[in-house]
């Protein structure tokens, strides 16, 4: 059982948020600012774009019938 990446990043941003608030010393207020102004940073968006692409992309080929034999050619070796 593979928990889904959605349930991973939900994690981290608590353990952010209530990291600020502990280590830092922001007010709960202020580090929820802090997490929505980042996010809405133009950098993070790009990089989010990319690792969309990249899935999409990449989930794309490896169901493909000729790339998905290819892979499983190559899974097979080391047995």
């Amino acid at each position: 059982y593979l928990p889904d990446a959605w349930i991973y990043a939900v994690f981290l941003t608590f353990i952010a948020y209530f990291g600020a608030i502990a280590i830092v010393g922001a007010t709960p207020l202020e580090a929820a600012r802090a997490w929505q102004k980042e996010l809405w940073n133009k950098d993070i968006l790009v990089l989010i774009a990319q690792f969309s692409i990249n899935l999409t992309l990449c989930t794309a080929m490896a169901r493909a019938p000729g790339v998905s034999r290819v892979l499983t050619r190559i899974a097979s070796l080391p047995a």
